[in-house]
């Protein structure tokens, strides 16, 4: 509230002419000036108080309160200090502060009155109403306040704006002003002249309508309001500070002109027919009004596009009602009719107009008037193979306001070559199409449509014909639309060639669909017939807002048409194409992701630039947000032919949001729609923290935290420790436990592919390593395992907790004098501080007593000794164990060694268990030597009774085995006298290489018969325990050599003298032809062939030791010989298979083998052999041979050309190092597997 009025009355002193007031301001302010200004300013009478009730101000300001000031006048304004609230400061200090309006400090001059006021002059003042602020202001502290004031600076009162009144319904009169901006408040009252009889007055607004800004009067107010007076004369008077009598305005206002009606009453239909309606209301209490009034009559048609009718009518004074008739063009709709009224004086405005009356009538239903429009080519033809096609009839669906009735719908009938069809029915509808699936690519249709409601159906029908394929026009080619984005398009196409049926017109298709082609428009069809000669359309302005247009053309011959060809793409004028729809992940890698896109349509050359592909990290790929959780990230490539694309450098199993956009010569095209992809797992990027180890005296537990990016869900850990003592590494993994399984999972982490834990928190993870060593020293690494390891985290180092020490040894008893004497080493691995021994003695096995003996610690002594009085009686046995004790007070534990082994002595009188270890190993010896005796013998009685071989003529000692034939070698009786068996017995010799010659000729190699000569002639044999050597020139593979046939390192060995395997039923000359070429090739001397090779992988008696010569010849008799076939089976498919070798290196058969355990020899029976690890079948059709296996590695050359190489030995077990990485054995041109099976040995002739 602004107060204190009658200090401010001489800043109006200006607004004052009369002299004589003048010169009374003039005085007081003279007296003002004196009393403030003068010395004696000061004395305890004055008032310095700012605002009275409010504490904190340091003095006062002059004048009080607000002050008021007219535009341009001079503000002067004295601040005093209460010094006894502003010690120790002065006037000097003081400095006037404008806030609200900026005031330049130019304009601002402040005076130092004396010690305790100043003052503030500025001249011209402009309109504002600034608030001022007197202040002291130390220098670098802050202000302090004395007093403030509000200041408005304006104008005397301005005249009101927008003042008018509105009659409202001819029983009140309001009349409304807005008042001016005025920073002084002014006050603004209205007043209206009344004509009487006698004479004229004017009136105030009554006191209870009025506010500062209107007035009303009305048939109740005093004064009331006078509604036929006209015109209308109003004044307004307004009053303010600087204008205490105020200033005056005068208005007139044609009464007939503000006269608003009220809304009409009574609307009723009072007559109705088919296709005319009367529609009758009132105005009862306009009757007589004297301009008379006009009538607006609008009639509308519900739900319809239709342009709404409006007539207007004129009534004059004295006429209370109207009705008017209302012509229903329209069957089976809903009418509105609104009628309004206003003055006939009024302005046609919306003000001026009463409210409306409103009634609704409907139109009477009826069947439709006409069936839907068509064209010749409102058809399209989809083949759905070479016989049958879809066809899709579309027409232009029946407005609304001309469907009739209700019920409303199209019935369809159809002719096959000219035949009608029931049967035929559309398998799909719409207002604008039905297709009808599965018809005759040969055939012709015509279809009849009709349009139908409840109260029946059009007397006209409309026909699409649609002709066989064969006889139908070409449809036109590469259409597609041009949208300029403002309604206006350009559909173009490519010609049809007239020559096979003369095109006479195209018909361009239009259809307002919700969605862009494939999708099926259903909205409404329209067309335009366009010349043969067009090869575009131009359409300017169609309604586009929110809409999307679909164009099609056909080509029109004079009695059929090709059907529709729909636009496949939409190109913007100006702009770029349309988004990629198709965009799609092809690969997902660890750290690359490769997609691929395809255009939607073809574009001219120069149009498409390149593609830009945006990509980033999402949070979860089931959680398809769209946001990034870092920048996004951009590639571009260059060229329209260009569509895929790879990814790299991205993190390991990280979900990336990818879109594609397409650069053209316009710019860039709006963003793909994103596809998700996820990378493959990693190895973690950093080795896990191990944050602490906690260790017991036989485990260490270690908690581990692992480091983020993990690149993947952390599947276990990896910890590698080592004994610092005993140098022993092991490598152990141990099983995360995610959050996300089930307590019955039998699963404990998830899968090493997923990125996803299903909600797990990698938290802190604990790994127990057990069954350590106590008291002993360990170093260790941790590594996080996911897909892969990680690297290994930094060696640490932890020592485990102190246990108890095991004895390693028994100790030794002797007598000492009189005494028992027991003498231990000191274990040498000591886990725990041993605090004593104690030693457990029996006598004949019975517990006796326990004796401690304290341990000095000495580590010097590697022996303990403790004697103990003890009675050796005859024929007691005295046994003592010892174990260490370790006793740990402050834990109060004491931990119990194991106890050692005992150690003995006997007394005397009886056998000391050392005669009884005698005895026993005697025992054993003279069996052994009976068994080897018994061995002996029965090998020479064998021999004797095997008699003599009986020697067939040359080239009858042949014998048939599996299809193979063999010439019998020489018996060999070795030097002592002894006769090898016939191949019972499995030979698990060991065979080193020799020599080693190079040779590639086939000639090199000697037959079977001279290598046996050279045997006999050197003294050499091949198959001798202990690893015999050839002394001539030869090549023997065993197990114990590392074969690794590489181009660039051989070892030595050559392609062309290493052993050729053969296997189960192989026929030698498929043997030949895989080794040496890839084609049939005829082999002369057939018989070197078979006479010259092994036979099947089981134990071959016929290259067996027992079956060559000794040093004296002897003769080769036939034995009948016969295998059982062998079944094509991978060996690995039993677990339960396997080759092993014995504590000498030598080859061991296998066991648990389904072969066949037997091969009959001249009637007797040997085990068998170890079988392939899969019999590869090398016979002459190639689809028979069996797949290879591998697991091992190195390699076996095969000889290019095998023809002459004879075989002496063989070997019981191929071993792995013969084979390839892959398990392949190489010779010439051709790699085959290798299986497990016996090897032969090539002899060099040189």
């Amino acid at each position: 509230m602004r107060d204190n009025r009658d200090d401010l009355l001489y800043t109006s002193s200006h607004g004052f002419k009369k002299g004589g007031i003048k010169i009374l301001y003039l005085s007081l302010l003279l007296l003002f000036l004196v009393i403030f200004v003068s010395p004696a300013w000061g004395e305890d009478d004055v008032d310095l108080v700012c605002q009275k009730g409010v504490s904190g101000f340091r003095g006062a300001t002059f004048p009080r309160g607000d002050i008021l000031l007219k535009e341009g006048d001079t503000l002067e304004v004295y601040c005093r200090l209460d010094m006894a609230k502003a010690k120790p400061y002065n006037a000097s200090f003081i400095q006037f502060r404008f806030t609200k309006t900026n005031i330049s400090e130019g304009l601002m001059k402040t005076t130092v009155i004396n010690e305790t006021t100043a003052l503030l002059r500025v001249e011209r003042m402009n309109v504002s109403s600034p608030h001022l602020s007197c202040e002291i202001v130390p220098p670098g502290s802050r202000r302090i306040q004395v007093c403030q004031n509000e200041i408005d600076v304006g104008y005397p009162p301005l005249p009101v704006e927008n003042f008018s009144c509105i009659a409202q319904d001819w029983r009140s009169l309001n009349c409304t002003w807005k008042k001016p901006y005025n920073p002084i408040p002014t006050s603004y009252s209205l007043q209206i002249l009344q004509k009487g009889k006698s004479f004229n007055s004017i009136v105030s607004c009554p006191n209870a309508t009025a506010t500062p800004t209107s007035c009303v009067w009305g048939p109740r107010t005093e004064p009331f309001y006078r509604q036929n007076q006209n015109p209308l004369h109003f004044r307004i008077n307004g009053t303010n500070v600087l204008n205490p009598k105020g200033s005056t305005w005068n208005f007139s206002i044609e009464h007939w002109s503000i006269v608003v009606p009220e809304a009409p009453s009574d609307l009723k239909i009072v007559h109705s027919l088919p296709d005319v309606a009367t529609v009758w209301w009132a105005f009862k209490s306009f009757k007589d009004f004297v301009p008379g009034l006009v009538h607006q009559v609008t009639v509308c048609i519900q739900n319809a596009s239709v342009a709404c009718n409006v007539t207007k009518l004129n009534s004059y004074k004295g006429s209370g009602h109207l009705e008017h008739n209302i012509s229903l063009d329209y069957a089976y709709v809903n009418y509105t009719i609104e009628i309004k009224m206003r003055s006939q004086r009024a302005r046609d405005e919306a003000s001026f107009w009463s409210k409306p009356g409103m009634i609704v009538v409907a139109s009477s239903a009826k069947s439709p008037t006409a069936p839907p429009k068509v064209d010749v080519g409102s058809y399209e033809s989809v083949p759905m193979n070479d016989k049958k096609r879809d066809i899709l009839v579309y027409w232009e669906d029946v407005d609304p306001l001309f469907r009739n009735g209700p019920g409303f719908h199209y019935i369809h009938s159809v002719q096959e070559d000219e035949e009608k069809k029931e049967d035929i029915q559309p398998k799909e509808t719409n207002r604008s199409y039905a297709k009808f699936s599965g018809l005759w690519l040969n055939k012709s249709y015509r279809f009849q449509i009709v349009s139908a409601n409840d109260e029946g159906n059009s007397s006209a029908s409309s026909v699409v014909f649609v002709p066989r394929i064969p006889k139908a026009p070409k449809s036109p080619t590469a259409v597609s639309q041009l949208d300029f984005n403002n309604g206006s398009f350009i559909i173009s196409w490519n010609p049809v060639n007239p020559v096979a049926v003369p095109i006479v017109s195209y018909t361009v298709f239009r259809c307002i669909s919700t969605k862009p082609r494939p999708q099926q428009c259903q909205g409404l069809m329209k067309w335009d017939v366009v010349s043969a000669d067009k090869q575009s359309k131009f359409y300017n302005n169609l309604p586009h807002n929110n809409m999307i247009y679909q164009f099609a053309v056909a080509a029109n011959a004079e009695n059929m048409s090709s059907g529709m060809a729909w636009a496949s793409c939409t190109l913007i004028h100006g702009r770029v194409p349309d988004k990629l729809k198709k965009v799609e992940k092809i690969l997902e890698a660890e750290k690359e992701i490769h997609i691929k896109w395809s255009l939607d349509c073809s574009y001219k050359p120069g149009v498409i630039e390149g593609y830009k592909i945006s990509y980033c990290r999402v949070e979860d790929e089931r959680n398809k947000t769209g946001r990034c959780i870092d920048n996004e990230k951009q590639e571009a490539v260059a060229g329209s032919e260009i569509t895929t694309y790879h990814l790299k450098k991205l993190y390991p199993c990280a979900t990336y949001m990818i879109s594609v956009s397409i650069i053209s010569a316009n710019g860039e095209s709006q963003k793909s729609e994103p596809i998700y992809a996820t990378t493959k797992p990693s190895a973690p990027s950093y080795p896990p923290i191990v944050s602490e180890v906690t260790v017991t005296n036989t485990s260490a537990t270690i908690s581990i935290k692992p480091q983020f990016p993990l690149n993947g869900i952390i599947k276990e850990y990896r910890v590698k420790y080592k004994s610092l003592e005993t140098g022993e590494a092991t490598e152990k993994f141990y099983p995360v436990a995610h959050p996300s399984r089930s307590s019955g999972s039998s699963e404990n982490s998830v899968r090493t592919d997923s990125c996803f834990d299903d909600g797990a928190v990698m938290k802190l993870t604990e790994v127990e390593v057990k069954n350590l060593l106590s008291n002993s020293n360990y170093s260790f690494t941790v590594a996080a395992c996911t897909s892969k390891c990680s690297e290994d985290s930094t060696l640490a180092h932890f020592k485990t907790d102190v246990g108890y020490t095991d004895m390693t040894t028994f100790p030794d008893m002797h007598i000492d004098g009189d005494d028992i004497a027991v003498v231990w080493s000191v274990p040498s691995n000591i886990r725990g501080p041993i605090t004593k021994f104690e030693i457990l003695l029996k006598q004949n096995g019975k517990d006796d007593d326990i004796v401690s003996v304290p341990y000095d610690g000495n580590a010097n002594a590697s022996t303990y000794y403790h004697k103990m009085k003890f009675s050796c009686e005859t024929s007691t046995n005295l046994t003592a164990q010892v174990r260490a004790v370790t006793v740990l007070e402050s834990r109060g534990e004491t931990l119990y060694g194991r106890w050692s082994s005992a150690g003995n002595f006997n007394c005397g009188g009886g056998a000391s268990w050392i005669v009884w270890v005698g005895v026993v190993i005697g025992v054993i010896v003279l069996i052994g030597l009976i068994g080897i005796t018994s061995t002996k013998l029965h090998q020479k009685f064998k021999y004797m009774k095997e008699g003599v071989d009986v020697t067939l003529p040359p080239g009858m000692a042949v014998q048939s085995l599996n299809g193979f034939s063999h010439n019998l070698p020489k018996r060999r009786r070795d030097s002592g006298g002894d006769t090898h068996s016939f191949g019972k017995e499995n030979l698990n010799y060991q065979l080193q290489m020799t020599t080693t010659h190079h040779s590639d000729d086939p000639k090199d190699f000697t037959s079977l018969n001279e290598s046996c000569l050279q045997q006999e002639k050197t003294g050499a044999r091949s198959g001798d325990h202990g690893g015999g050597k050839m002394s001539f020139d030869n090549k023997v593979y065993s197990e114990e050599m590392e074969v690794h046939h590489k181009p660039e390192k051989s070892n030595g060995i050559s392609s062309s003298d290493v052993g050729l395997l053969l296997h189960n039923d192989t026929t030698f000359d498929s043997a030949h032809q895989i080794a040496s070429s890839s084609q049939p090739q005829h082999v002369e001397n057939e018989h070197l062939l078979t006479e010259k090779r092994l036979s099947e992988c089981p134990t071959n008696p016929l290259l067996d030791d027992s079956l060559t010569t000794d040093d004296t010849e002897e003769d080769a008799f036939p034995i009948p010989i016969s295998y059982s076939n062998l079944p094509a089976q991978d060996l690995f498919d039993d677990p339960g298979f396997g080759g092993s070798t014995s504590d000498n290196g030598s080859p061991v058969p296998f066991s648990n083998s389904p072969y066949p355990t037997t091969v009959s020899i001249g009637g007797g029976s040997s085990p068998s052999p170890p079988p392939p690890s899969r019999i590869l079948n090398m016979g002459p059709n190639p689809n028979d041979r069996a797949p290879p296996s591998s697991n091992n590695n190195g390699s076996l050359s095969l000889p290019t050309n095998p023809v002459n190489s004879p075989y002496v030995k063989w070997t019981q077990v191929m071993p792995d190092q013969f084979m390839n990485g892959d398990g392949s054995i190489s010779g010439g041109d051709h790699t085959h597997k290798a299986p497990y099976c016996q090897v032969g040995i090539l002899l060099d002739s040189n």
